[in-house]
Parts: C-alpha cells; structure tokens; sequence
C-alpha cells in the first residue's frame, strides 16, 4: 500500500513504509485527507503491538506461554501498547479484524485519488 501511494502521488519517498508515506503527505500539506485514516489505522494499538510482534519473531526473542486458562498458548507482552488478550488464537483474530478495517481505509484513499 506505501508503494502504491508513493508512485501515484509522486512522494519520492526513498522508502516505502506507511510512516515515511504519511510523513511525506504531512510534509507536503499537513491538511491532506489521507493523512488522518492512515494515521488511524496505522497507529491503532493492534498494529504497533503486531509490529513489535513481527520484528521479535522475525530475531527469534519472543515467548510463548501456555494460556492462563490452559488451553492454547499467549505471547508475551511487549510492553503497554496492547492492552487486549495475549492468547494466541484472540490476539492473531484482533490483528486480522485489524487488517480488515484496512478495507474502508483504501476506498477513502480510491475516492480521495480518484479527485486529485
């Protein structure tokens, strides 16, 4: 999605993440429609703690745990960004939820493009 942006608007973003793309819309007019659904979704508690998530998984740091209740496993917390449940099967469902409301978030940036 940060690539898409960054060619259509022509951002000249050396790199394509969604920070340096809202960065970069924000540079160029802190107005900009886009910046606050992007902004929204992007620093929801879901995505930094899932963010987090993937750069220890990707260094092999996290732990699992069996769940409180026994049944399943929990991440660990990665510090007080999260406040949800850390149990494995409810924690990858609140960031799938998360990625779903992506969804109106790229119709907004399709019509906002689409007028540009």
């Amino acid at each position: 999605m940060a690539a898409g942006l960054n060619k259509a608007l022509s951002l000249g973003c050396s790199t394509t993440n969604l920070s340096s793309v809202i960065k970069a819309l924000m540079a160029a007019d802190e107005k900009d429609p886009l910046v606050a659904p992007l902004e929204a979704w992007r620093f929801a508690e879901i995505a930094r703690d899932a963010a987090k998530a993937r750069v220890r998984v990707a260094h092999y740091t996290y732990v699992k745990r069996p769940a409180p209740e026994g049944d399943g496993w929990a991440l660990e917390p990665f510090g007080d960004v999260w406040s949800g449940d850390r149990e494995l099967r409810d924690y990858c469902g609140a960031v799938i939820d998360h990625l779903q409301s992506l969804r109106p978030v790229m119709e907004e940036i399709r019509d906002e493009l689409a007028r540009r």
